[in-house]
């Protein structure tokens, strides 16, 4: 079971970075290993928080919906940056 969610995981987050870019919009890091989606206007945190998503479940709600605009590939050093500079 263990490799499985694993391989799951790692083709969902292959699919969803290919959607939205594999590397970070701000720095060009391509290490998928260090990528995250990022909100484009803010607010991820109130939005995962309200869909009670962890970040398998919120790839999955990218994927089911099509990959909607308003998300970008970020690493995780230039979206935690973000938070806190705004």
């Amino acid at each position: 079971k263990a490799v499985y969610r694993k391989n799951y995981k790692d083709k969902l987050t292959s699919e969803v970075l290919g959607a939205y870019g594999s590397e970070c919009a701000c720095c060009g890091i391509g290490d998928v290993r260090l990528l995250t989606i990022d909100h484009v206007d803010g607010g991820g945190k109130q939005h995962l928080k309200s869909m009670k998503a962890n970040p398998t479940k919120f790839y999955c709600w990218l994927r089911s919906g099509g990959f909607p605009d308003g998300f970008r590939s970020l690493c995780r050093n230039c979206n935690s940056g973000r938070a806190i500079t705004g």
